[in-house]
């Protein structure tokens, strides 16, 4: 800026004893003209790349430690995660020839399994529930194995088949779909499209969101792993990293509206030979949302350390423009979360020493 108006005296001097008057006066006003617009330009292109808001949680945050009532299944050893309706649990169980198993909190036991494995109209793959901000029902499942959406209702002791349609093909293969008002959105662990995409009901096609420039080179090559939730009512939604201690707020518009890193210091993979290493540390395994927070479940440990008996989970809270209310710490690692924040209570699932499947229930401040 310096140099224009180093240019605009230099100028106006060296054509001063030639125009005269009225042609002086119209080369100033062209020359200030100038300068206007590229200060426009200026603030344009700054507003475009320095636009949404950047913030840091310390570790001076105080921690807060919850009252927990943890129940071990004995032979479950493949949940992989639940589905949370009052003080009944439904679990997706990955090895076992019944896929679902529905639990009662309130008695801590199964009250009966349901699922076959199969290609049938009631049979089910490789299914996975279909994220929603309010635990109702019917319950939505979407499987990648069969590419059907299913709709069905648990009782205390039955379950029903309400529904199934074919999933659009562009969304088969997504762990994290969520319904969102006008269609879809979801990431990959597979595939370097970007951070996560958008699908317009009735497209053929994904409208991917590049990941921020503060995840630098680091996505290069790598699969990200990210776990979004989503406000339907607010439009927007959070992105969690798994491998970063960041998180993204974007609204529907697919803009970056804020960015908070986890920690003064800024955590991301070991990669080498497009590997991520053992010694990586696994940041946001899971994240859940109600119509006013979002849990942030921090597994706190490395990748390599699967068994670790003083490891714990950390749990962050926000509210949905993703400023820090609290921190409660687990007695254990968990690896997924579901919450009711009407009865105030989180429902955290973990393994014990061998494997077996914990199921924890915190009470919420």
């Amino acid at each position: 800026m310096q140099k224009l108006l180093r240019f605009y005296e230099s100028s106006a001097i060296r054509y001063s004893g030639t125009y005269c008057g009225t042609e002086l006066l119209k080369f100033e006003k062209t020359i200030y003209e100038a300068i206007i617009i590229l200060l426009f330009i200026c603030i344009c292109m700054s507003c475009s790349t320095e636009s949404h808001q950047v913030s840091v949680i310390g570790q001076e945050v105080s921690d807060s430690f919850v009252r927990v009532d943890e129940k071990c299944v004995d032979g479950l050893y493949c949940i992989e995660e639940c589905y949370l309706r009052d003080s009944l649990l439904a679990c997706i169980d990955r090895c076992d020839s019944c896929v679902f198993h529905a639990y009662d909190l309130n008695r801590n036991s199964i009250l009966f399994f349901f699922g076959s494995k199969g290609q049938g109209p009631a049979d089910f793959i490789f299914p996975f529930f279909l994220s929603n901000i309010k635990n109702d029902m019917p319950l939505q499942v979407y499987d990648v194995g069969l590419g059907r959406f299913k709709s069905l209702t648990i009782e205390k002791d039955s379950f029903k088949l309400v529904g199934s349609a074919d999933m659009p093909k562009q969304l088969i293969g997504s762990p994290n779909l969520l319904k969102v008002r006008g269609g879809y959105a979801g990431s990959f662990d597979t595939g370097l499209d970007g951070l996560f995409f958008m699908c317009p009901e009735g497209e053929k096609g994904l409208e991917w969101v590049e990941a921020p420039k503060s995840l630098g080179d680091y996505t290069s090559g790598l699969h990200l792993r990210n776990r979004l939730t989503v406000n339907d009512s607010l439009r927007c939604l959070v992105v969690g990293m798994y491998y970063y201690n960041k998180l993204f707020l974007y609204d529907f518009e697919k803009e970056l509206c804020k960015e908070v890193q986890i920690g003064k210091e800024e955590i991301h993979p070991d990669i080498r030979s497009g590997e991520v290493k053992d010694n990586s540390v696994v940041c946001c395994a899971d994240i859940q949302s109600t119509q006013e927070k979002i849990y942030v479940l921090l597994q706190n440990r490395k990748i390599g350390d699967r068994k670790v008996s003083s490891a714990y989970s950390k749990i962050l809270v926000f509210d949905w423009d993703l400023n820090y209310e609290k921190t409660y710490n687990l007695p254990r690692t968990a690896f997924a979360i579901r919450v009711d924040e009407d009865n105030r209570f989180l429902i955290y699932l973990s393994k014990d020493m061998e494997d077996e499947c914990v199921i924890g229930r915190c009470f919420l401040k």
